[in-house]
This record gives structure tokens, C-alpha cells and sequence, in this order.
């Protein structure tokens, strides 16, 4: 009956029990929720708001911010109603739907961002696209503006006029759900361009955060842009034939397409002609399948080499121009032959030379190994059209691992095989070069025991005899031993730098080395066992070097130094050991150290003196004959170190005066 309440009985069948279960009804009258405002204005996630109206208390009710739902807490009057702010909304409009329908609220409720808090907003308003934004922001503080968007929208945020200049302001856009779109840092603002970097997937309230990084207020204005939809830049071609792709809008992106028939064909792509506005890097580029998976990528003018698609399927070449940039760039794309077979190599260091004539392709040659053989591998007398640099070439496995990486004319050493199978010698000319190269591979010989060598100086002669060989010496030694080693009279064809030798410890531990002629100072050995010195002549050289080896005792103390000017000769007897002179000195005392009569041996430069401070640090150190004026840092007993270079031994006198 209009105008009262009616009690609606309902069958005990239907309900818990036998007997009836009354419930008010909705009159049939019943009006819209309103919403007439909320506070604050302005909040962040679990924050509570306070909504006033009326019609609030009706059954059934929803609260949504920008259409996520928030719970309410509390109980509803029919004036007022509480709820906390939800996570994942970047705030908007706030919506109560219940029995009597949905009411919306005219203004927007303003939700901080991540890493913002409530404190550092300034100022909010709601915004459209387009509308150009003069923004005055204090020292350290943000400004939120929010506008709406729909499915499929990408936006750009076109700053100018900022001041100051500098690095002052920086942008930020958050969808629906307050997910980063994209973040322009000062470069950006002031280069006038904040892009987006992905369309939005859900129609509601966008939130733009202006922040102003500096220690003074600042102003700039801002608009927020709509980016038109990826541009369909029609079909590219697979025979080479060039294709220009033109983006005519600022922000806009573009795509070719085309379409392989088969699975595993190579595509190779160029780009020419970019216009001057892209510089080097100012568009990228890139190869996608159907799925959106970027297969390989790009720069500018470039060129990508053989690019390997696994399926049939309709790709896209996507162009993207940085910031707002327009202009043009020609492409050309090209199926690439199938890796040329370029017949067997065999490992006698029997040279072949083979050809790749066909731009974009790629070769091989193939080899059989076994597990735990050693191979060098040199490639020569590469074409110039390949240039001197631009024949990639590396040996892989029969699994396609790759076990080592050249390019040019080169030598590859000392590559252990992991497994018994065949192996190819793979060359990559880049971009679209051929042109011809000799290839040889080697099979070396196991390492040579070149014999033991004492630890008494005693010389021995270690010769390489085999290319691509390399050999050892070996010693025992106990933990905490000191060995020092001095090559000489190595061959000629080493030159300065063509041999590399080092000690290491049993498993494989390099403790220390040099190359050709040179000298390791004592190192200390980590435990008892075998140690060897390993000599590896580089590339395919042969030859011979002389090793001698010794135990270097422990820095000797060489007694005390007065700092009444009387001398002291002091002498180091053993190759590679080095010892010290102690004088007791007083923080602020100025003294004047002279070293003199240093061994001829020593000659100018051949034996290291350094006064060390009563904690060990050094204070300053001299070579040879000289004279130093210090003043000592601490009180306490000072050790000048005295360390002769290489293997030499002699003396040298020291006096110590105060200045």
C-alpha cells in the first residue's frame, strides 16, 4: 500500500525454520544516495574520509574511488558515512551506490602517490587534455592535477617556461590503479617532453604529480597531450627493397609488418637516411612477433644482422622516436641464406681458405674433438672488405656453446673440448661485408714437464719446442714459505710481452707472475704441496727462458739506527729477502735521513728504502742514494724498510740526523 510500510511474510519453507522471518522492504519512493562533501580533500592509502549527504544509510552500499572499492567503516548514518582510502587508485571521484541507486560526488578526492605523503602537496585541481597548466609550486613541494582517460590512451607532458632553470622540476604520470607510467627528471622537463610509456588499460582518473625538487619556489607550464595510436606504416618487403617510414606526430610511434612462411628463417634489417633531428640515438627500433616479444633492436642508422625467427608468423618493425621528435628513415629488410657449410678444417695446422659471398650470411667449419683435448685456432689474411675488425668468428660446441671469441685476423689458445662430438669454427661478417679469410686449427700437445727446479737460485732452462704448447716447472713447498722467481734470456721471438708465465698452487691458483723477462717478488705459499711455474708462449711461438727460483727468508733486523748522524751499513745477503733498521723518534721531531755507498749492484734505482711509521703505514719512501727531510706523525720505534728490486743483494749505509 503507497505510503506505508508493508510486512512481507515468507514461507517457512523457504526460509531457516517453521516459523516466518519478517524483513523491511525498500519503499518503493526510495531516493538516490547524494554525496554533498567529504574531508579531507586530500589523502593517503587507509587514510579515512568522511563522506556527508543524504541517503547514505540504505541498504547494500558500495563506496568506490575512481572505481575501486574502498570499505567502509563504521556505521552509516543517514547523513554521514566513513571510509578508509584504498590501495592501487590514484583517486578521482568518489561513488556510493546502494538500494536507492548511485550518487557521485562533484569534486575529486586527491591521493598522494608512492614516496609522496599528504604534507608535500601544495596544490590539486582536475584538468583535460589539452588545457595548458601554469603551475607555481614552493620549494620542495608537489602539485597533483587529475584527468580522464580511457582505454587504449597514451599521454605526453609538454613542459616549457621553467624557472628557475636547472635542475628544479620533475614530472610524473600514475593510472588508474596509481601504476608509473612514466617519470620525466629535470633533463626531460626541460627538454620539454614527459613520456608515457605504455597505453592505459583502464578507463578512469589519471593523476599528474609536478614536483619541485629545489630550494626555492619555481613555476612552469604544463599540458597534458593525448599521443595518437601506433601509425600503420604498411608492409615491408623481404628482397631489400627500401621502405620510408615517416612519423609525423610528436610521441607518435610506428610499425612495417611483414610476414615470414616458414619457421627459422633469418630476416636482416637496415636503416638508412634517419633525419638529422635523431642524431645517433634519437630512435630506436626494433624486430616483435604477434606475441609483442621484441626478437632485436636497434638505433638510428644501423644495421641488424641475421636476426633468427623461429616461426612463421606476422611481425612488426616498430619505430620509436625519442621524446617528441618527428622525421623520416628508410628501411630495408632481407631474408639472410642459411649458415654456409664451408666444408671441414682439419687440426694439423693445415690452413683453408673460404669465402662468404653472400651479404648478411653467415659460415662455418667443422671439426671432430674429444673430451679434454686442446685446440688454438687462427684465423689470417682476412679480405680488407671484411675490414680489420669486422669478421666476428668463435669456436662452439656440439651443444651451439660458445668456447671462445674473435674477430679479425687473430689466435685463439689453449681451448679445452668439454665434450666428444663436432665443432664448428663460426664467422660472422657484420652487416653485410664478405669477402674471404684462412682458417687453421691446432691440436696441442698436453702441457710439458719441463722438470724440477730447486729453490736455491740455481738457473734452469725451460724450451718450448711444440706450437701452442705450454709447459711447467715444478717445486714442493710447505704453508708460509716465501718463493721469489727471476726469468732471463728469453728468445728473441718472445720480445718483450710474447710469453706469459706465473706460479700456481696445485689446484690451479694463479699466486702471482709476469711476461718475458721479469721477476716475481716473494709471495707467500697458502699450504704444503706441488707448485708449479707455468710458462705459456703466446699464439704459435716457440722458444726457450731461463727460470731460477728461491726461498726467501723472512725480512731480517738489521739493529738499530741513532739519530746523532752516525752511520750504519746495513747488507741483504739473500735474493728476494728484505730487511730494516729501527730508530726511536717523538711525534713533531724533524729528521734528516741519508742513504749512501748503496752496492753497485744496485745501481741508481735498484734498491727501495721506506720509512714506516710505529703502526706499519708508510710514511715516505726513496730509492738509492738520497736524503729526505720528514717530520714524524707519531711517537714510537720506526722501521726504514730496505728492499732491493728483483733478485739483487748488496748494502747500503744510513744516517739519521735531527734537523
Amino acid at each position: 500500500m503507497q505510503g506505508t510500510s508493508s510486512i512481507v511474510r515468507v514461507s517457512a519453507a523457504l526460509v531457516l525454520g517453521a516459523a516466518s522471518v519478517p524483513f523491511l522492504a525498500s519503499p518503493a519512493w526510495a531516493a538516490a544516495p547524494a554525496i554533498t562533501s567529504f574531508s579531507p580533500a586530500n589523502a593517503a592509502v587507509d587514510d579515512t574520509i568522511t563522506v556527508t549527504g543524504t541517503g547514505l544509510n540504505q541498504a547494500s552500499a558500495v563506496v568506490k574511488v575512481n572505481g575501486i572499492t574502498a570499505t567502509v567503516t563504521g556505521t552509516p548514518t543517514a547523513t554521514s558515512l566513513t571510509f578508509k582510502v584504498p590501495p592501487d587508485t590514484s583517486g578521482g571521484k568518489i561513488a556510493l551506490t546502494n538500494v536507492g541507486g548511485t550518487g557521485t560526488s562533484s569534486t575529486d578526492l586527491f591521493i598522494a602517490p608512492p614516496f609522496t605523503t599528504v604534507a608535500d602537496i601544495s596544490g590539486t585541481a582536475r584538468t583535460t587534455v589539452a588545457t595548458k597548466l601554469s603551475l607555481s609550486i614552493p620549494a620542495g613541494k608537489k602539485v597533483l592535477r587529475v584527468f580522464d582517460t580511457t582505454v587504449g590512451d597514451r599521454v605526453a607532458v609538454v613542459t616549457e617556461n621553467a624557472t628557475p632553470g636547472g635542475c628544479t622540476f620533475e614530472a610524473a604520470v600514475y593510472d588508474v590503479g596509481m601504476v608509473n607510467l612514466g617519470t620525466g627528471d629535470c633533463r626531460r622537463v626541460n627538454a620539454g617532453w614527459v613520456e608515457t610509456l605504455t597505453p592505459t588499460s583502464i578507463t578512469g582518473t589519471q593523476t599528474l604529480q609536478v614536483s619541485n625538487l629545489s630550494a626555492s619556489a619555481g613555476s612552469v607550464d604544463v599540458t597534458v597531450v593525448k599521443i595518437p595510436a601506433d601509425a600503420n606504416l604498411g608492409v615491408l618487403p623481404l628482397d631489400g627493397t627500401t621502405k620510408v617510414a615517416t612519423i609525423t606526430n610528436p610521441g607518435q610511434n610506428g610499425y612495417l609488418t611483414f610476414t615470414t612462411v616458414a619457421p627459422n628463417q633469418k630476416v636482416s634489417v637496415k636503416t638508412t637516411d634517419a633525419s638529422a633531428i635523431f642524431a645517433c640515438c634519437g630512435l630506436r627500433w626494433g624486430i616483435y612477433n604477434s606475441a609483442g616479444t621484441k626478437l632485436g633492436s636497434s638505433i638510428g642508422n644501423a644495421y641488424l644482422d641475421g636476426l633468427l625467427l623461429a616461426t612463421a608468423d606476422t611481425y612488426q618493425l616498430r619505430i620509436d622516436p625519442l621524446d617528441a621528435r618527428t622525421g623520416s628513415v628508410t628501411v630495408a629488410a632481407s631474408l639472410t641464406p642459411a649458415d654456409a657449410n664451408l666444408g671441414a678444417l682439419t687440426t694439423d695446422g693445415v690452413t683453408k681458405t673460404v669465402s662468404i659471398s653472400s651479404p648478411g650470411q653467415n659460415g662455418y667449419l667443422t671439426f671432430s674433438g674429444t673430451a679434454g683435448q686442446k685446440v688454438a685456432l687462427r684465423v689470417s689474411d682476412v679480405a680488407t672488405s671484411l675490414g680489420v675488425r669486422d669478421l666476428k668468428w668463435g669456436l662452439y660446441g656440439p651443444t651451439g656453446t660458445r668456447l671462445s671469441n674473435s674477430a679479425g685476423n687473430a689466435y685463439a689458445d689453449n681451448i679445452t673440448l668439454p665434450v666428444t662430438g663436432a665443432y664448428q669454427v663460426r664467422f660472422d661478417p657484420v652487416g653485410t661485408k664478405t669477402g674471404s679469410f684462412t682458417a687453421a686449427a691446432y691440436l696441442l700437445q698436453p702441457d710439458l714437464d719441463l722438470g724440477a727446479i730447486t729453490l736455491d737460485g740455481v738457473t734452469k732452462v725451460a724450451t718450448i719446442s711444440n706450437a701452442g704448447q705450454n709447459g711447467y716447472l715444478s717445486f714442493t713447498g710447505t704453508a708460509g714459505q716465501r718463493i721469489a722467481v727471476q726469468t732471463t734470456a728469453a728468445s728473441s721471438v718472445f720480445g718483450c710481452c710474447k710469453l706469459s708465465w706465473g706460479l700456481f698452487t696445485s689446484g690451479g691458483t694463479r699466486l702471482g707472475g709476469a711476461t718475458g723477462n721479469g721477476y716475481l717478488n716473494a709471495v707467500t705459499l697458502p699450504s704444503n704441496g706441488t707448485y708449479q711455474v707455468r710458462i705459456d708462449p703466446t699464439e704459435s711461438l716457440t722458444g726457450s727462458i731461463t727460470v731460477a727460483a728461491w726461498d726467501v727468508p723472512a725480512d731480517v733486523n738489521l739493529g738499530g739506527l741513532t739519530t746523532d748522524g752516525t752511520t750504519k751499513t746495513v747488507t741483504i745477503s739473500n735474493s728476494g729477502q728484505n730487511g730494516y733498521v729501527t730508530l726511536v723518534g717523538t711525534s713533531g721531531q724533524k729528521l734528516t735521513l741519508k742513504a749512501t755507498r748503496a752496492s753497485a749492484a744496485f745501481g741508481c734505482c735498484y734498491v727501495a728504502w721506506t720509512l714506516k711509521r710505529p703502526d706499519g703505514t708508510a710514511q715516505k719512501r726513496w730509492t738509492g742514494n738520497a736524503t729526505g727531510k720528514v717530520t714524524l706523525s707519531a711517537t714510537g720505534t720506526y722501521r726504514i724498510y730496505v728492499d732491493p728490486i728483483a733478485h739483487r743483494i748488496g748494502s747500503i749505509t744510513f744516517a739519521a740526523t735531527v734537523s
